[in-house]
């Protein structure tokens, strides 16, 4: 959420930049995180600079940003990391064709997993839009997990996932 100890729901972040300036620098911090922690198992908020920013189209279109994006969805293929798919962008009908490119991309260049998370900032919006992230995944041919140890577990409607008593 932040680079150059700036975070990135300060509009100061984007102040004077234009839009392929802003989205490169975030994609390229991206990339240099998913290259220098790879104990991560799923690399979350692809598209969260999406909804701080005040440009007239906010979305991460591949097409803008296929090499950045590319370089980063490779890298995390070979190390058979996870995508996350973050619901709170498809509340934003505008936002799902943009994002469907992206995921598109990912399983084309190896992508094999998501995970899925609401980013709820309040009990209501606990897992909002979890049916629309499970259709977006199983269009894009991929497979939701969580993690557990490390190691993924399918997510499906037998899964253990779905037992609350494990929790």
């Amino acid at each position: 959420h932040v680079i150059d100890d700036i975070d990135l729901s300060w509009s100061k972040y984007y102040e004077g930049r234009t839009k392929q300036a802003a989205y490169s620098q975030y994609l390229s911090s991206l990339e240099v995180c998913v290259e220098a922690f790879d104990f991560i198992d799923s690399l979350g908020h692809i598209d969260y600079i999406c909804r701080h920013a005040n440009y007239a189209d906010n979305n991460l279109n591949y097409h803008e940003f296929s090499e950045y994006i590319d370089d980063i969805f490779i890298k995390l293929a070979q190390n058979e990391k996870a995508l996350e798919i973050n619901t709170r962008r498809l509340r934003n009908p505008e936002a799902i064709p943009a994002l469907l490119k992206i995921y598109i991309r990912w399983a084309q260049l190896g992508g094999k997993l998501v995970t899925i998370g609401s980013d709820a900032h309040n009990a209501s919006t606990i897992g909002s839009f979890y049916a629309e992230a499970l259709d977006l995944a199983a269009f894009c041919g991929l497979q939701p997990v969580y993690f557990k140890n490390h190691q993924p577990k399918r997510i499906n409607k037998n899964s253990e996932i779905f037992n609350m008593s494990n929790f």
